[in-house]
């Protein structure tokens, strides 16, 4: 601030207009790593950004405030703003021909499509950031900050559209070329994003390890928004371990921790909160995150958590009331529903797994193996994760 005071010392030209843009770069930088990149104090900051580019003219200088402007709704998933601002980056992006440019505008847009639900359109945005370079070539720590963002939403849509083993592949991409940049700011995300992709595949051991490790370098680094989602993925990895008071307090501390920064929590954050407050037999409270969720989905769009909110209630509703099957059952078949709207595999053979094993408790043997054996015979891959495994010892259950 004592740098932009000087700099209104000099004559309101192109020359200062640089220099004070440089120095609002350097504040908006900083402030997003202390103060999270939702903060209310980087609006300010990014307007001005931009106030000072319009004065330059140079589309190429106009691109990192309009991103970071967009970065704010992201994270505080303002999704339909977002797509605003994700098609402005990307028409930039695209007018410029500029690679970076390329890279954040089709992850800006590509991840805000997934959130939306539309995981097919998604990837093709997503695949083009990561194509943007050579990935042995290093970056500036900003643009591999949204490679990385990239490669993890890849993963996650990926996993969803019933890819695991080329989701997996791509977070393998992700940590090599993390670890290759010896940036702990860089390690700390790409740690974070490692720990939430190992608890969909069901590997918990290797979840908590990867969110102490992305804790540990988000503190040493000031990190506030990441040490936050790493508390977040930490205490999920304890909830599959059947540490379910630690896992649920540590969810609720990074939340907390999470909120305070200015973003919200994705649908995402709050479904195995919800899970694991059931499995601790508390679906009274189970429900109530969920409903939290519903509400989420409401405001900001993000339709592509409503496949596992719809899941996680009928598995509350079981386990607050066993003979509630009437409700639980239409809870799976809306999940699998809206699961196919969206080309969501994954969402579409848990919940199938789910509705398979109420029928067949209920003497609906045959449909419940016929439903399951057609959604588990779609698959080509991934038969090594927990979701798939599941489903298939059903499956040969129902065969006996």
């Amino acid at each position: 601030s004592n740098a932009v005071e000087l700099l209104k010392q000099l004559p309101d030209d192109a020359e200062r207009a640089r220099q004070e843009l440089s120095v609002q770069s350097v504040l908006g930088r900083s402030l997003g790593v202390v103060k999270g990149f939702s903060a209310a104090e980087l609006e300010p900051v990014y307007a001005r950004e931009r106030e000072l580019c319009a004065q330059i003219r140079d589309p190429a200088l106009a691109f990192r405030p309009l991103y970071g402007q967009w970065l704010i709704r992201f994270w505080k998933v303002e999704l339909h703003d977002a797509l605003e601002f994700a098609d402005e980056l990307l028409a930039t992006a695209e007018d410029v021909k500029d690679p970076a440019m390329l890279l954040s505008g089709n992850l800006a847009r590509g991840t805000i499509l997934l959130e939306l639900g539309e995981l097919v359109s998604a990837s093709a945005h997503l695949e083009k950031a990561l194509a943007a370079f050579d990935l042995r070539q290093p970056l500036p720590v900003e643009l591999e900050a949204h490679r990385l963002l990239s490669f993890t939403y890849l993963a996650g849509d990926l996993y969803r559209l019933g890819y695991p083993d080329r989701a997996w592949a791509i977070l393998h991409e992700m940590m090599e070329v993390a670890q290759r940049s010896f940036l702990p700011s860089i390690l700390a995300q790409a740690s974070c994003y490692a720990a939430s992709h190992h608890l969909a595949r069901g590997d918990s051991t290797a979840a908590q390890k990867c969110a102490e490790e992305a804790m540990s370098l988000a503190e040493k680094s000031g990190f506030v928004g990441f040490s936050a989602m790493a508390t977040i993925w930490h205490g999920a990895a304890l909830i599959a371990q059947g540490r379910y008071d630690e896992g649920i307090a540590g969810m609720r501390r990074g939340i907390s921790a999470f909120r305070a920064t200015g973003g919200a929590p994705r649908v995402w954050n709050l479904c195995p909160l919800a899970s694991g407050l059931g499995q601790a037999g508390r679906p009274e409270e189970g429900l109530q995150m969920v409903e939290e969720g519903f509400a989420s989905v409401a405001k900001t769009g993000a339709r592509w958590g409503g496949p596992s909110l719809h899941h996680i209630k009928g598995e509350l509703l079981l386990a607050q009331n066993p003979s509630d099957t009437v409700n639980a059952e239409l809870c799976f078949r809306t999940a699998i529903e809206i699961a196919r709207r969206q080309s969501a595999r994954i969402g579409e053979l848990t919940a199938t797994t789910s509705l398979a094993r109420l029928l067949a408790r209920h003497c609906r043997r045959d449909e419940a193996r016929t439903m399951l054996a057609d959604i588990y015979g779609w698959f080509t891959e991934g038969f090594d994760t927990r979701d798939l495994k599941d489903a298939k010892a059903l499956l040969d259950q129902l065969n006996e």
